[in-house]
């Protein structure tokens, strides 16, 4: 990587991102797909003491760079209406071009946690969902695919469930293609797993 007066810097208005779902080169353009919020969550602005509910919440965007121009602006694009964060992708398309991401969300407004697992297909714009219970809590989801050389998208996805009347937890498992159909296995714990944010999934 160039030392920073050698990079190249682009600009935008303010905004912010936690975590990023992806990112590829497209000929002379950067693509990166983003959870966009208008001000960060948990950090109220200099001069309040909370945080503007309607400004801080995520959607997914798309961010495009064209290196071929001489400009130091970059494209912003709201591509869903859904709030939510933690976006993640089949892992052995990291850095190239790709078709699905999925990302934990909320579908009642002010929910404290993620009640719903989403999964977005860029190639036809579609966005499917699974929801729970109120006061039930989705951990980050963690895409596993079915075999080291199956097609993209084809696999599972992996995340925690917190049962807030139970006080316990499920690790729940999804056919990442039909996700809206609920989890096709639920590992069900006596105890609670303490919400977090990261999980990963390693082969044997």
């Amino acid at each position: 990587m160039p030392r920073p007066s050698q990079m190249r810097w682009f600009r935008c208005d303010p905004c912010y991102v936690y975590h990023a779902m992806n990112a590829y080169e497209d000929g002379d353009r950067i693509i990166a797909h983003v959870m966009q919020y208008q001000v960060p969550p948990l950090f109220p602005q200099l001069g309040a003491t909370v945080v503007d509910p309607a400004k801080s919440q995520a959607q997914l965007h798309r961010w495009t760079f064209n290196l071929a121009d001489a400009t130091d602006r970059f494209k912003r694009e709201q591509i869903d209406d859904l709030s939510g964060d933690f976006p993640r992708l089949d892992e052995r398309f990291a850095l190239n071009p790709y078709r699905y991401g999925y990302f934990a969300a909320r579908e009642r407004a002010g929910a404290q946690g993620f009640d719903m697992l989403a999964s977005y297909d860029f190639k036809t714009g579609k966005r499917a969902t699974y929801g729970i219970p109120k006061g039930d809590s989705f951990s980050e989801p963690v895409f596993v695919p079915r075999g080291a050389h199956v097609n993209e998208g084809n696999g599972y996805l992996l995340a925690t469930i917190y049962r807030a009347t139970e006080k316990r937890s499920d690790l729940a498992i999804f056919n990442a293609v039909t996700l809206a159909d609920g989890p096709i296995a639920l590992a069900e714990l006596s105890h609670r797993v303490t919400l977090g944010f990261h999980g990963n999934w390693m082969t044997a």
